[in-house]
């Protein structure tokens, strides 16, 4: 199969912009980063003013736990610039972010091993699963009715 080419994707960008996570689609799509490292960014590896991120981790399933760890390469490690789209994104989640954080009150407990101020959480507090993602992705993709995509390994 091909990938989704761009009248595609801006259709799944559509659907996406009432998800919670529609700053985590657009930035996936802008930047080309993988699940594993957007998923593991924190709000110290995110530059607004700048428009700049640092990938410096990822997070990976392994059995029956999520793992943070460091890139397979060092060409992995390194600063990506944002297009302004991403950064006003970014800000919003941020606001919305904030909002959970004080809906959820006690509740908002980030899981262990998870590094402070991850972006991309539940609405409790905890790193999202990057088979949630791919769950997501299919709801996604089929609201925005566009074909399915082969994951590539």
């Amino acid at each position: 199969m091909r990938p989704l080419d761009a009248a595609e994707v801006r259709l799944v960008l559509k659907t996406a912009r009432s998800h919670r996570l529609s700053a985590l689609w657009l930035l996936l799509v802008s930047t080309g980063l993988r699940r594993s490292e957007a998923l593991a960014l924190t709000w110290g590896d995110i530059d607004l003013v700048n428009g700049q991120l640092r990938v410096r981790r990822n997070v990976q399933r392994i059995r029956r736990e999520l793992i943070f760890g460091s890139p397979k390469t060092m060409r992995s490690v390194r600063t990506v610039s944002l297009p302004k789209r991403c950064v006003q994104a970014l800000t919003q989640h941020r606001a919305q972010q904030e909002r959970e954080r004080k809906a959820a009150r006690k509740r908002w407990q980030p899981g262990p091993g998870q590094p402070d101020g991850l972006i991309f959480t539940t609405t409790t507090g905890r790193v999202t699963d990057p088979r949630n993602l791919n769950r997501m992705l299919t709801i996604l993709r089929r609201d925005a009715n566009v074909r399915r995509v082969a994951r590539s390994r």
